[in-house]
């Protein structure tokens, strides 16, 4: 019968979890991907211009397909599947070390709480991004 397809990609891709071992491995992941956002921080930023601010379903439908596609690279780079499957399972491995037991910084939760808001086409100032990078990168 063969492995069930999600669209192209078959499940046991779809559900492939990196084996990320540290607080630190996971730090240097979450980096890349911000790293990457950052370079497209005011692309993000443009795609809710002509959106009603207040609209959240049509600022979310205008933002994140191209986000996603945005965070594609560094997520499969981090070693999660393409697409949207991918970046859900690389919001829950991150969390599973955004603890403050694990780190007490908050640098990761601060990354994912990022990546979220760029989902919803809030992008914040480039000085948040890079104190962001620099909790993570420390």
């Amino acid at each position: 019968v063969g492995v069930p397809k999600i669209g192209s990609v078959d499940i046991d891709t779809w559900m492939q979890t990196p084996s990320i071992k540290s607080v630190k491995e996971a730090k240097e992941k979450l980096f890349l991907v911000i790293e990457t956002l950052k370079q497209h921080q005011d692309e993000i930023h443009d795609l809710t211009k002509d959106v009603d601010g207040d609209d959240q379903p049509a600022i979310i439908a205008a933002v994140a397909p191209r986000v996603s596609e945005i965070l594609k690279g560094p997520m499969k780079e981090a070693g999660f599947a393409d697409g949207p499957a991918g970046l859900m399972m690389g919001y829950m491995v991150f969390m599973g070390y955004a603890t403050p037991d694990k780190d007490p910084s908050g640098s990761i939760n601060s990354g994912i709480n990022l990546l979220k808001d760029a989902m919803l086409g809030k992008v914040p100032e480039k000085a948040e991004i890079d104190r962001i990078c620099c909790l993570l990168s420390a």
